[in-house]
């Protein structure tokens, strides 16, 4: 009975292993199989109804190292030292003892920097694309177009108002790794890349809206008022061509 009973057992959980809970385990070991580099997505532009754009989006990368890839850690170091501002003395003493798997060595480099140092080839060094927002014109419109927070969630205003289909869908790229994160010989690397979010394009008008601030700052001044206002909409389709507070 007791050698019958330990036979079901072990049947069961292999049928339990196998079948049941077979996609979590699948998931879980890809997880360790492989290391990610975030592709974070474009978030979609704000145009006004000439297509000049009042809110866009810029890419910077970050500077990853992997110790268990390099090969060279004095080169390494020295590299992003020069041009990633890196600290060569911490860097290289990271690297050498290999206790991450991962090292974020900057952020927000341009991509003349980024080409620089690939040039060098490396092992170890990997990059990261980040979008951030940025405003053309910096304080115009501020109120209607709002802003975004460092994630690139808006925050207010259109920012806020169309969030959901601005923000676009970030991918990744996969690597095979054995199981202290060094890449495979001849791994196959999966790219998934990025949806970019929807470009918003408004009736505002970007020559009416200067007509408006200039006329609002100008009354504001003339004849000290406490508030001032102004509306300008189309008569005929009640869109609205410019507003200011």
């Amino acid at each position: 009975m007791l050698v019958a009973f330990l036979f079901v057992a072990v049947f069961g959980k292999l049928i339990y292993v196998q079948i049941i809970d077979s996609k979590n385990l699948q998931a879980r070991a890809q997880e360790q199989w492989h290391r990610d580099i975030p592709l974070t997505a474009r978030r979609g532009g704000i145009y006004d109804r000439n297509g000049i754009v009042l809110a866009d989006t810029a890419t910077k990368y970050t500077v990853y190292v992997r110790p268990n890839a390099v090969t060279d850690a004095k080169t390494v170091a020295q590299i992003l030292e020069e041009y990633a501002g890196a600290d060569y003395n911490k860097l290289y003493e990271k690297i050498v003892k290999k206790g991450v798997s991962e090292i974020t060595v900057a952020k927000k480099i341009d991509k003349e920097i980024m080409l620089k140092i690939i040039s060098y080839k490396l092992d170890g060094i990997y990059f990261s694309a980040d979008i951030f927002r940025y405003y053309p014109y910096g304080n115009f419109m501020t109120q209607l177009l709002g802003f975004t927070n460092i994630d690139s969630a808006g925050q207010t205003g259109l920012e806020a108002y169309y969030n959901k289909y601005l923000t676009g869908i970030n991918g990744q790229i996969l690597t095979e790794t054995d199981l202290i994160g060094r890449e495979l010989y001849n791994n196959s690397t999966s790219y998934l890349p990025a949806i970019s979010g929807f470009n918003l394009n408004t009736t505002l008008d970007f020559y009416i809206q200067n007509l408006v601030e200039n006329a609002v700052n100008t009354a504001m001044l003339n004849h000290n008022a406490k508030r001032v206002s102004c509306l300008v909409l189309n008569p005929t389709t009640g869109e609205i061509l410019a507003m200011a507070e």
